[in-house]
Order: C-alpha cells, then sequence, then structure tokens
C-alpha cells in the first residue's frame, strides 16, 4: 500500500462533500426548551438532512465511510431521551400518557421525534440492515426503547407535535431498533425490571397483574402486522429475532404459528380480499405474517423448527399453498386480474416455500456439480503459471466432465414430499406476471437445487424447459431464462445438458411477440443476455466452444 497514491485510497471519503455540514444539521436537531421558537431550527435542521441524504440514493455506498459516526451520534441522542422518558414511568409505577406531560417533556418529545426521523432518512437512503448494526444494542436499553415506542404508539398519526416529523418513521426506527436488542445474548427475563416491581407489590397486598417484558415485546411488534406501510417490514424482522432466540422458541414461536394458522385461515375462508376494509386489514396482515415466518426459517435454527415443531409447520404449509393457490394472479379475457392476490404477497410466499424446502434438506453443496476451478480473480492471477499449465495438461476438459457424471449416481438419498412441493410453488412463480417474484423464485430453485441429488435436478431442468413450450407466454420465457443464469452460476447445469439449454437461450435472445400495436420481448431477451453471461462464467471455454457460432 505504500505505493499508491494517497489520494486515490481516500477518493471515495471525499465523495461525500456535505460531512461537515451533516454533523452541524445533527447537533441542531435537538432544540433547547428556553424558547419555543427553536422548534423550527430543529424541524429545518431535519428538512435539510433529508435534502442531503436524498442526493445519494443512487449510489449510496459514498456514505459508508461517515455511517457508523453519522448512526452512533443519532441513536446515542435518541437512546438518552428514551431512559429519561423510562425514568418517568418508574417514578410513577406505571405508563404514563403523553397528555400529561409537561411542556419540557414534550419539547424533548419532540426533539426524539426529530431524531428517530433522522435516522430514518439515513436508512432510506443506506438500508435498513445496514443502519440496524450500528445502533446501540446495551442490554439496558431494551426497556427504555419499547417504553419509547408505546408513547409514540399513543400519538396521534396527523397533527402530532411537530410538522416536519412523521410519527410512522419513527415507529418504524424503534421497531428496527428492537429487532437488534433482541439479540442481547441474555435471558430476557434477567433484565426485566416488572418482574421486581410484581414481586414488591405481591409483599404488600397490592394487584400483581403485569406484563413481561417477553409479551409486551411481542405484542407491540406483532399490532403492527396489519400495517400497510414499512413499519411491517420492520415489524416482521423484529418479531422473527425475538422468536428465534432460544430461550423463546419454544414456547412463544408455538403461539406464533397457532396465530398464523388462524390468518390463514380467515384470509382463505374471506370472499373478497381487496373489497371491503376488513378485507384489506386482512391482507396487510397475512403479508406480515408471511414476511415473519419467512424471516424466522432464514434468521432460526432450521432443523430445531422441523424437528420440534414439525406438526405446526406441516400446519403452515398446508395454509401457505392454499394461500398461495389464492392469491395466485389471473388471466381472464387477456387482462390481468389481480383481485384476491398481492404481488407482495406473492414474493413473500416465494421465499417461505424456498426455505422451508431448503429445512426438509441436509445443508450441503451438490457434491455432482459443475466446477470450473479457481473462481477468484486474484487467486488465479496470484497463482504460477506452471500449475495452470499442469492443471490444463492432465486431464481434457471433456473427460473430466464424464467423469464427474458418473461419480454423480453415488450421491443418492430420499427427497420428502414436501421438497417436491416446494419446488412445484417455485416453478408456478416462474410464470407469474410481476418480474420480482420470478426474480425470486429463480433464486429459491436454485438454491433448493443446490441440495437435491443429480437426477432430481435434471427433473428440476426438465419443468423449466417444459416452461418454454408456450411461445406466446413472455413471462414463462424470462423465469425460466432466469433460473436457467441462477442454475448455472451455481455449477447445477452439467455440460451434457447445454445442447437442450443453448437452443431455448437462442429463441430467447431473438424472442419477439407482437401484441395488439406493440411488441413484447425486451424483457426476455435481457434475461436471455444475462443467461449468455452465466454460461461465459460458468463453463470452460472448451464446453463452449461447439455453441459459440450458434451464440453469436
Amino acid at each position: 500500500m505504500e505505493d499508491v497514491d494517497p489520494s486515490t485510497v481516500s477518493s471515495e471519503t471525499s465523495l461525500f462533500v456535505e460531512v461537515e455540514e451533516v454533523f452541524q444539521l445533527i447537533s441542531s436537531l435537538s432544540v433547547s426548551p428556553d424558547n419555543s421558537s427553536n422548534q423550527l431550527v430543529g424541524d429545518r435542521a431535519l428538512a435539510r438532512l433529508r435534502v442531503v441524504f436524498d442526493k445519494y440514493l443512487e449510489c449510496s455506498s459514498l456514505i459508508d465511510p461517515h455511517l457508523e459516526k453519522f448512526v452512533t451520534m443519532l441513536s446515542n441522542k435518541a437512546v438518552h431521551i428514551a431512559h429519561e422518558f423510562h425514568d418517568i414511568q418508574i417514578d410513577n409505577m406505571e405508563d404514563v400518557a403523553v397528555q400529561s406531560f409537561a411542556d419540557e417533556e414534550i419539547q424533548k418529545l419532540g426533539n426524539f421525534k426529530r431524531i428517530l426521523s433522522a435516522i430514518y432518512s439515513v436508512s432510506k437512503v443506506r438500508g435498513r440492515k445496514h443502519v440496524q448494526k450500528f445502533l446501540t444494542h446495551d442490554v439496558r436499553d431494551v426497556e427504555p426503547i419499547l417504553h419509547a415506542l408505546r408513547i409514540l404508539e399513543s400519538l396521534p398519526e396527523e397533527g402530532g407535535i411537530d410538522t416536519e416529523c412523521h410519527n410512522w418513521e419513527s415507529i418504524y426506527i424503534l421497531l428496527v431498533w428492537i429487532g437488534m436488542l433482541s439479540l442481547v445474548p441474555f435471558d430476557l427475563n434477567t433484565i426485566d425490571s416488572s418482574i421486581e416491581r410484581s414481586k414488591e407489590r405481591s409483599s404488600s397486598s397490592e394487584d400483581v397483574s403485569h406484563t413481561t417484558l417477553i409479551s409486551s415485546m411481542i405484542m407491540t411488534t406483532r399490532r403492527h402486522l396489519a400495517d400497510s406501510g414499512p413499519t411491517r417490514e420492520a415489524a416482521s424482522s423484529s418479531l422473527a429475532s425475538l422468536l428465534s432466540r432460544p430461550d423463546l422458541e419454544q414456547l412463544e414461536l408455538e403461539k406464533f404459528v397457532l396465530f398464523s394458522n388462524s390468518v390463514l385461515k380467515e384470509y382463505l375462508l374471506s370472499e373478497d380480499t381487496l373489497g371491503s376494509q376488513t378485507g384489506t386489514t386482512t391482507i396487510f396482515l397475512v403479508m406480515g405474517v408471511v414476511h415473519t415466518l419467512a424471516a424466522i426459517f432464514k434468521t432460526g435454527s432450521r432443523s430445531n423448527l422441523i424437528y420440534r415443531h414439525l406438526k405446526y409447520v406441516e400446519q403452515i404449509w398446508e395454509q401457505a399453498i392454499l394461500v398461495a393457490d389464492k392469491a395466485a394472479a389471473k388471466q381472464e379475457g387477456g387482462q390481468l386480474s389481480n383481485a384476491g392476490g398481492a404481488l407482495l404477497l406473492r414474493k413473500l410466499l416465494a421465499k417461505l416455500f424456498a426455505r422451508v424446502g431448503c429445512s426438509y434438506l441436509p445443508p450441503r453443496i451438490a457434491d455432482w456439480r459443475y466446477q470450473r476451478g479457481r473462481r477468484s480473480l486474484l487467486e488465479n492471477l496470484s497463482s504460477s503459471q506452471t500449475v495452470q499449465q499442469s492443471s490444463s495438461i492432465t486431464v481434457p476438459c471433456v473427460q473430466q466432465e464424464k467423469k464427474e457424471i458418473k461419480d454423480d449416481t453415488v450421491d443418492l438419498f430420499t427427497v420428502p414430499d414436501q421438497v417436491e412441493d416446494s419446488m412445484a410453488q417455485l416453478i408456478k412463480s416462474l410464470t407469474d406476471p410481476a418480474t420480482t417474484v420470478r426474480w425470486s423464485a429463480a433464486k429459491g430453485i436454485g438454491r433448493l437445487t443446490e441440495r437435491l441429488p443429480a437426477v432430481c435436478a435434471d427433473d428440476v431442468l426438465d419443468a423449466i424447459l417444459d416452461l418454454c413450450t408456450d411461445y406466446e407466454n413472455d413471462s414463462a420465457w424470462h423465469g425460466a431464462c432466469l433460473s436457467l443464469a441462477e442454475l448455472s452460476r451455481r455449477g447445477l447445469l452439467l455440460p451434457d445438458r447445454l445442447q437442450e439449454v443453448v437452443p431455448i437461450v437462442i429463441r430467447a435472445i431473438q424472442y419477439d411477440v407482437p401484441r395488439g400495436q406493440h411488441s413484447v420481448g425486451a424483457h426476455v431477451r435481457d434475461a436471455a443476455c444475462y443467461t449468455c453471461w452465466a454460461f461465459a462464467r460458468a463453463f470452460d471455454p472448451c464446453v463452449l466452444e461447439p455453441y459459440i457460432p450458434a451464440l453469436s
């Protein structure tokens, strides 16, 4: 690194030109309660912060060198105010209503909302996961943050304390914060102060009914599963983190699965999911529940979910398949009818099917997959020429592939029926009208095929190729190309099947179907080009050499 020009190394940090201004604006968010006109200063600082960060939406990585400082500075201010409100609650021995706040406390609450809105503006640009890891996560912050969330929930959605702040932005950040605090490596009962207070009340013959910290966190996050905005996503992620904890998995997870089962049944029994107000609430709650289940199968222990809670998982599995059938977009009279289904719900179901299917299979990477050799550019450049020459001369390309294919038959095991059902749902999702659903299904097929035997992987490839029989269905062609590219990237498309795949990819490159006064096919051609790029990255040149004239 000594020979590199210092200006080149530090050029990225200098591209965020408003660094000093941002730090000054963060300091201006908290205004003094002495003068009520200072609120305008805080609102202007927040408005300017939004403008500054929104400039970097298209290239959000430019703020990475300063991201930790921004989030740490804001979260330290917010957690200090949250502790002050929590101390007020402890002094009064009960939850304090916002209406009983003094003017100074209302001013602090305005500062609190402005700080949380500033964190949200950073999260909107850089992403929730990047911001979440920099939030404070001390054990002593769990109860104050949860109490602050309950205070903000009691505020009106519109016309609140501040005009520049939006209440849902503050709730969103606090839900994300609870998701981070749920990862504390201690039993939540040991840090629950309400248990100690209930013991004191029981000794003095007072009412001992109370809500524990665990139940309060779960109920608070679960209430937001029916929200129609981004708070539902944050609540799903936080609730999944809570339910994946070892001390909550046994009892609380079973309760949530039973609750999810009842929600899905209610959705299936409803006649018109999008027509009435009740139906609208139901569809958002279903999306929140499915999102939480998908996140649990991502963050939790999949083996525990299958072997300890198999009965509940099977109930959810049956309901999820029925929900997917009901939520599927249908083609009626040449027009797309999306009644009874939601794009986001179908995408979340595709994720859930892939993760549940993977949990039924042993966590491994298929030994039969095609391996080109070193995939790292650094390793290729650092390797000596003698090693490269010896590796290229020892075994001819075709003989090496035949040897790999012969060894595939050794690795066989029984595939559960649930894996077949999940793969069938994913292949069905490849024909979905929405691009995001097809892309999620293609990635799920790649992850699931990695754990299957070679014989089953051939069946999966045959099912994907069958999607291309209907030339008029552009969605099926697009989904098939995406899945072929995903299989190629993972080495799951063996060279002996290229003679069947390449002609279909060639037709996809030239895909164009007239529809009235216009034509459809640009997205299919783009996906076919992506598939060709995946071929070039995955296969050895001698494998692709026979197909180069046709592809070019």
